[in-house]
Protein backbone atom coordinates (compact mmCIF):
# COMPACT_ATOMS: atom_id res chain seq x y z
CA UNK A 1 0.00 0.00 0.00
CA UNK A 2 1.88 3.32 -1.03
CA UNK A 3 1.25 6.87 1.03
CA UNK A 4 -1.66 7.94 -0.62
CA UNK A 5 -3.63 4.90 -0.03
CA UNK A 6 -2.56 4.84 3.62
CA UNK A 7 -3.89 8.08 3.67
CA UNK A 8 -7.06 7.80 2.05
CA UNK A 9 -7.55 4.61 4.48
CA UNK A 10 -6.86 6.94 7.32
CA UNK A 11 -9.13 9.32 5.87
CA UNK A 12 -12.26 6.76 5.56
CA UNK A 13 -11.58 5.39 9.42
CA UNK A 14 -11.14 8.64 11.17
CA UNK A 15 -14.90 9.92 8.93
CA UNK A 16 -16.15 6.31 9.95
CA UNK A 17 -15.50 6.64 13.64
CA UNK A 18 -16.72 10.43 13.66
CA UNK A 19 -20.00 9.07 12.11
CA UNK A 20 -20.70 6.19 14.88
CA UNK A 21 -19.48 8.50 17.42
CA UNK A 22 -22.13 10.98 16.36
CA UNK A 23 -24.93 7.92 15.64
CA UNK A 24 -23.78 6.74 19.39
CA UNK A 25 -24.62 9.81 20.55
CA UNK A 26 -28.03 10.01 18.98
CA UNK A 27 -29.04 6.57 19.98
CA UNK A 28 -27.96 7.52 23.80
CA UNK A 29 -30.15 10.75 24.03
CA UNK A 30 -32.87 8.55 22.22
CA UNK A 31 -32.70 5.30 22.19
CA UNK A 32 -34.11 2.66 20.00
CA UNK A 33 -37.34 1.02 20.99
CA UNK A 34 -36.79 -2.39 23.04
CA UNK A 35 -38.41 -5.75 21.29
CA UNK A 36 -41.58 -4.92 23.68
CA UNK A 37 -41.85 -1.88 21.24
CA UNK A 38 -41.53 -2.71 17.99
CA UNK A 39 -43.64 -1.87 15.00
CA UNK A 40 -45.37 -5.03 14.91
CA UNK A 41 -46.54 -5.27 18.41
CA UNK A 42 -49.91 -3.37 19.80
CA UNK A 43 -49.94 -0.05 18.67
CA UNK A 44 -49.38 2.57 21.00
CA UNK A 45 -50.10 6.19 20.24
CA UNK A 46 -47.42 9.10 19.75
CA UNK A 47 -47.67 11.58 22.65
CA UNK A 48 -45.36 14.20 20.97
CA UNK A 49 -41.49 14.72 21.49
CA UNK A 50 -41.39 14.12 24.93
CA UNK A 51 -40.10 10.46 26.23
CA UNK A 52 -41.79 7.88 27.84
CA UNK A 53 -39.97 7.29 30.89
CA UNK A 54 -42.34 5.07 33.06
CA UNK A 55 -44.59 1.97 31.91
CA UNK A 56 -47.12 -0.06 33.28
CA UNK A 57 -48.39 -3.02 32.43
CA UNK A 58 -52.15 -4.21 33.61
CA UNK A 59 -53.30 -7.92 33.27
CA UNK A 60 -56.77 -7.82 32.93
CA UNK A 61 -59.28 -10.98 32.29
CA UNK A 62 -61.39 -10.93 29.23
CA UNK A 63 -64.61 -10.64 30.79
CA UNK A 64 -64.05 -7.10 31.51
CA UNK A 65 -65.40 -5.97 27.92
CA UNK A 66 -66.44 -2.82 28.72
CA UNK A 67 -63.21 -1.43 30.19
CA UNK A 68 -61.41 -3.76 27.05
CA UNK A 69 -63.55 -1.66 25.11
CA UNK A 70 -62.86 1.78 26.52
CA UNK A 71 -59.01 1.11 26.26
CA UNK A 72 -59.02 0.08 22.61
CA UNK A 73 -60.62 3.65 22.07
CA UNK A 74 -58.88 5.04 24.53
CA UNK A 75 -61.83 6.56 26.65
CA UNK A 76 -60.50 5.65 29.79
CA UNK A 77 -62.11 8.47 31.46
CA UNK A 78 -65.66 7.23 30.14
CA UNK A 79 -65.17 3.98 32.88
CA UNK A 80 -67.27 4.33 36.01
CA UNK A 81 -65.58 5.55 39.01
CA UNK A 82 -62.74 2.30 40.07
CA UNK A 83 -63.89 0.22 37.43
CA UNK A 84 -60.88 -0.18 35.80
CA UNK A 85 -59.05 -0.37 39.25
CA UNK A 86 -61.58 -3.52 39.70
CA UNK A 87 -60.95 -5.08 36.76
CA UNK A 88 -56.73 -5.58 36.83
CA UNK A 89 -55.72 -8.93 38.65
CA UNK A 90 -52.19 -7.55 38.46
CA UNK A 91 -49.63 -5.11 37.29
CA UNK A 92 -46.06 -4.13 36.44
CA UNK A 93 -44.57 -0.56 36.77
CA UNK A 94 -40.78 0.54 36.04
CA UNK A 95 -39.36 2.36 33.90
CA UNK A 96 -38.84 1.73 30.34
CA UNK A 97 -35.21 0.53 30.04
CA UNK A 98 -36.24 -1.92 32.81
CA UNK A 99 -39.36 -2.77 30.72
CA UNK A 100 -37.14 -3.59 27.54
CA UNK A 101 -35.75 -6.47 30.07
CA UNK A 102 -38.89 -8.15 30.93
CA UNK A 103 -40.11 -11.42 29.62
CA UNK A 104 -43.88 -9.48 29.10
CA UNK A 105 -42.77 -7.68 26.38
CA UNK A 106 -43.32 -10.84 24.13
CA UNK A 107 -46.94 -10.94 24.43
CA UNK A 108 -47.51 -7.94 23.20
CA UNK A 109 -45.75 -9.19 19.72
CA UNK A 110 -48.02 -12.31 19.91
CA UNK A 111 -50.68 -12.70 17.19
CA UNK A 112 -52.19 -15.63 17.26
CA UNK A 113 -55.33 -15.75 20.04
CA UNK A 114 -55.28 -19.29 22.19
CA UNK A 115 -56.59 -22.26 20.14
CA UNK A 116 -58.96 -22.96 23.06
CA UNK A 117 -60.57 -19.86 24.39
CA UNK A 118 -61.67 -19.55 27.91
CA UNK A 119 -63.20 -17.05 30.70
CA UNK A 120 -60.10 -17.14 32.63
CA UNK A 121 -57.62 -15.64 29.54
CA UNK A 122 -56.39 -12.32 29.88
CA UNK A 123 -55.43 -9.44 28.07
CA UNK A 124 -52.23 -6.83 28.78
CA UNK A 125 -52.84 -3.36 28.84
CA UNK A 126 -49.70 -1.36 28.46
CA UNK A 127 -49.32 2.56 29.30
CA UNK A 128 -46.49 4.50 28.53
CA UNK A 129 -46.25 7.44 31.31
CA UNK A 130 -44.36 10.66 31.51
CA UNK A 131 -43.75 10.54 35.65
CA UNK A 132 -43.67 7.94 38.25
CA UNK A 133 -46.49 7.36 40.13
CA UNK A 134 -45.84 5.78 43.99
CA UNK A 135 -49.24 4.51 43.83
CA UNK A 136 -48.17 1.39 41.32
CA UNK A 137 -45.23 0.86 43.11
CA UNK A 138 -45.68 -3.16 44.42
CA UNK A 139 -46.13 -2.56 48.04
CA UNK A 140 -48.63 0.41 47.72
CA UNK A 141 -51.74 0.67 50.10
CA UNK A 142 -54.73 -0.16 48.67
CA UNK A 143 -56.01 3.64 48.92
CA UNK A 144 -52.98 4.54 46.93
CA UNK A 145 -54.01 2.33 44.25
CA UNK A 146 -57.13 3.47 44.04
CA UNK A 147 -56.44 7.18 44.09
CA UNK A 148 -53.37 6.25 40.77
CA UNK A 149 -56.10 4.30 39.14
CA UNK A 150 -58.52 7.33 39.35
CA UNK A 151 -55.59 9.08 37.75
CA UNK A 152 -54.54 6.81 35.38
CA UNK A 153 -58.17 7.03 34.27
CA UNK A 154 -58.56 10.83 34.06
CA UNK A 155 -55.44 10.60 31.89
CA UNK A 156 -54.85 10.53 28.10
CA UNK A 157 -51.67 8.05 28.53
CA UNK A 158 -50.69 6.16 25.27
CA UNK A 159 -51.98 2.79 25.82
CA UNK A 160 -51.29 -0.47 23.36
CA UNK A 161 -53.25 -3.79 24.21
CA UNK A 162 -51.90 -7.30 23.65
CA UNK A 163 -53.87 -10.29 21.46
CA UNK A 164 -55.99 -12.66 23.67
CA UNK A 165 -53.63 -14.78 25.76
CA UNK A 166 -53.88 -17.74 27.88
CA UNK A 167 -54.33 -17.44 31.84
CA UNK A 168 -50.89 -19.21 31.71
CA UNK A 169 -49.07 -16.08 29.98
CA UNK A 170 -48.36 -13.83 32.81
CA UNK A 171 -47.74 -15.99 35.18
CA UNK A 172 -44.44 -16.41 33.20
CA UNK A 173 -43.97 -12.49 33.85
CA UNK A 174 -42.92 -10.06 36.75
CA UNK A 175 -46.35 -8.73 37.24
CA UNK A 176 -47.65 -8.85 41.05
CA UNK A 177 -51.22 -8.00 42.61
Amino acid sequence: MNSQEQRDLSDFLHNLLDWLWGLLGRLMRNPPPCSGRSASDAPIPERGPTSQDWVLVLVINVRHETVLRALEAGATGDLAEDELYNAVQSRWFGSSREYCGLRLTGWFSRTANPANETEYDVRMARFDLDHDDPGFHRGASELEQVDAFRRLAASSAAVGLSPRLPPEAYGTTEVYI
